[in-house]
């Protein structure tokens, strides 16, 4: 299995049917995992208080979906408290799983 270079995060596998459903849910799954480590990676000592979804749009491309995610995180530490949210678009084909316009895996 492959992983995401910068913060060493695992790439989901193919899903056996590549519906809106599996893509939608592979783009949620890896941004959360994805936000945790930037997180961990980012700052000592905090506490992701809290991470959920605004906004999930889904589009049909050819051979897959292009999925935008709009993920809400909160943390907290000793000095610090921040929020933020900011949307990332993954697209994820038959052949592909890609963040941001960088493929991370080839099917």
């Amino acid at each position: 299995m492959a992983t995401s270079l910068r913060y060493n995060v695992s790439v989901p596998a193919k899903p056996a049917n590549l519906t809106r459903e599996t893509a939608t849910a592979l783009a949620k799954n890896f941004d959360r995992r994805y936000e945790r480590a930037r997180v961990n990676a980012t700052y000592d000592n905090v506490t992701v208080d809290r991470m959920s979804f605004r906004e999930v749009n889904v589009q049909r491309i050819d051979r897959g979906f292009e999925v935008t995610v709009r993920l809400y995180v909160q943390i907290s530490g000793e000095d610090l408290h921040a929020k933020w949210a900011y949307p990332t678009t993954y697209r994820i084909t038959d052949r592909e799983f890609e963040r941001e316009g960088r493929t991370l895996t080839c099917w």
